[in-house]
């Protein structure tokens, strides 16, 4: 038998692998509160960075997202879109891409920042005063239209 002359060494553990991404899942919620939890948590496989975590927040939750934001220390950025205000997290934790979102609307945000409530920019027209059913387009057409059928059609 030969014998190995030169001395072994272990590799590092692989980190891009559903089990570890899993287990830095089970870190991030167990350092949330119960009332801060998401309501969805996805792992997903990226070919190019590994897996990641994305932990989505409803809007009566969205104070989790702020816990999550300020647990890792990161900022969090808002965007304006067409359903109301998207708010997202986005951290590498033990080399897994996590990232944190929820869509509120604008008044929530504004409470989630500790702003006032937003004021309307555009006020709503008013409305047209309402016109007396005789003076309308509506009483000059009869409501019901009788029909007659021409003489040998049935």
């Amino acid at each position: 038998m030969e014998q190995a002359t030169a001395t072994t060494t272990t590799a590092p553990p692989r980190t891009d692998t559903f089990a570890h991404a899993h287990a830095v899942a089970g870190i991030v919620v167990a350092e949330l509160g119960a009332d801060q939890l998401p309501f969805a948590l996805e792992l997903e496989e990226d070919f190019p960075s590994g897996w990641r975590i994305h932990l989505k927040f409803r809007q009566s939750r969205a104070e989790g997202l702020l816990a999550f934001a300020s647990l890792v220390d990161v900022p969090v950025t808002r965007a304006f879109v067409e359903y109301g205000v998207h708010f997202e997290v986005l951290v590498r934790i033990k080399d897994v891409e996590v990232r944190g979102s929820a869509l509120v609307s604008p008044d929530v945000a504004a409470r989630l920042e500790g702003e006032p409530t937003p004021v309307d920019p555009m006020p709503e027209p008013e409305a047209a005063p309402p016109v007396p059913l005789g003076a309308s387009v509506v009483a000059a057409v009869p409501a019901v239209t009788p029909i007659t059928v021409a003489d040998g059609e049935e």
